[in-house]
């Protein structure tokens, strides 16, 4: 008789402790069931709010861009004046403007983007020679020129190619006939009027032919457009 009501006694206690245990277990679950709700409520929350500043910072940044698009149509319009009477310092004060805002749009393409340095100086040599004690703009009339050939259909367009090619057994630039590029040392405003000829304007109005003193065959060929006080220049017939 003892003996049942102690093992009573034990299993009772046992039972006990089980329930109380139990009943933590259960305080615990639910404030933790509590705790991951209040969690996702705060992330859902931050999920919302950082939403909400990308959003404000895509409308800023692209504000921003327009912005400063803005101002450099109006840094541009104030050098414009500038290509008609010095198109050297127009094209420094270009590169300044597109160098400072260089991380907002990149940098537009270059005579670089398209020669070698083998073919760059090739081109600069062949720009200097023909051109002799020329200006600046009579500098960029040639390389727009030569520039125009290598975008022309008519024309190679492969740099040393088209700057080697001959017409009825003839060098096309007589500088390279003579060998007088070899000897010539390049200028900077000579490679500056190579960069302004092609990231600024075609000065010669399409030409791709150019020629000092007289020529039957220009003249019967091809369609003269101006002359520069240093050269005639041409372009094929029916182009413009």
């Amino acid at each position: 008789m003892k003996k049942n009501i102690i093992v009573s006694i034990m299993i009772g206690g046992v039972i006990g402790c089980l329930l109380y245990g139990y009943s933590n277990l259960y305080k615990e679950n639910k404030a933790l069931n509590s705790s991951m709700v209040k969690l996702q409520e705060d992330n859902d929350k931050m999920s919302t709010n950082l939403s909400q500043l990308i959003t404000e910072y895509s409308e800023y940044q692209e504000l921003t861009i327009e912005n400063i698009s803005k101002q450099v149509i109006r840094e541009q319009e104030l050098i414009e004046p500038l290509k008609e009477y010095d198109k050297e310092e127009y094209l420094i004060q270009y590169k300044n403007i597109i160098t400072t805002y260089s991380d907002y749009f990149g940098f537009p393409e270059t005579i670089y983007d398209y020669t070698t340095d083998e073919e760059f100086d090739l081109l600069c040599r062949v720009v200097e020679a023909e051109i002799g004690i020329g200006n600046f703009d009579q500098k960029c009339n040639v390389a727009s020129s030569i520039i125009n050939r290598y975008f022309s259909e008519t024309f190679p367009n492969d740099w040393k190619d088209l700057l080697f090619q001959k017409r009825n057994g003839v060098y096309q630039y007589s500088s390279v006939g003579n060998g007088l590029y070899r000897t010539v040392e390049v200028s900077e405003d000579t490679i500056l009027a190579i960069e302004y000829s092609f990231m600024i304007e075609d000065t010669t109005n399409g030409c791709t032919y150019f020629h000092s003193g007289n020529s039957t065959w220009h003249e019967d060929n091809l369609e003269f457009v101006f002359d520069d006080g240093l050269h005639k220049f041409y372009r094929e017939k029916g182009e413009e």
